[in-house]
């Protein structure tokens, strides 16, 4: 049991980034349906991914986005020149801002990862807002 354990710790170890085959939203098909409730973890860095909440959320599928990024994060790329680093990283981050909009304004609730206990304000508004009368058309 041990064995089986350590070995797929040692896979998880060996895993390295890569382009993904699922960048383009369009192709990501989740298979999700009714009384499922997604909680997606991420930096926000792809907007494929900020897309696939928002169709997700579209689909009213209730869908909540814990962003991974830390407030304080700053790339260190050493024999690089740092002005142009800082300048790229703030219109990464310009771009980050309008896919956190985005997702605000259609209602996809997004909150920073804060440890233990980050979505359970936000599952609980879920439920209400799930318990609550609909009017059909």
């Amino acid at each position: 049991m041990l064995r089986a354990a350590f070995g797929r710790l040692g896979t998880l170890a060996d895993v390295r980034p890569s382009a993904s085959p699922y960048d383009d939203a369009a192709r990501l098909n989740l298979r999700v349906g009714a009384g499922t409730t997604v909680i997606v973890l991420s930096p926000l860095l792809a907007e494929s991914i900020g897309t696939a909440a928002a169709t997700l959320t579209r689909r009213g599928i209730p869908t909540v986005v814990v962003d991974t990024l830390p407030d304080d994060v700053v790339p260190d790329l050493p024999d690089r020149d740092q002005t142009l680093v800082d300048l790229a990283w703030r219109m990464r981050r310009l771009d980050r801002d309008g896919v956190l909009n985005a997702l605000d304004a259609i209602g996809c609730p997004v909150v920073p990862w804060r440890g233990r206990g980050t979505v359970d304000e936000v599952m609980r508004d879920l439920g209400r807002r799930s318990e609550q009368p609909r009017v059909s058309p």
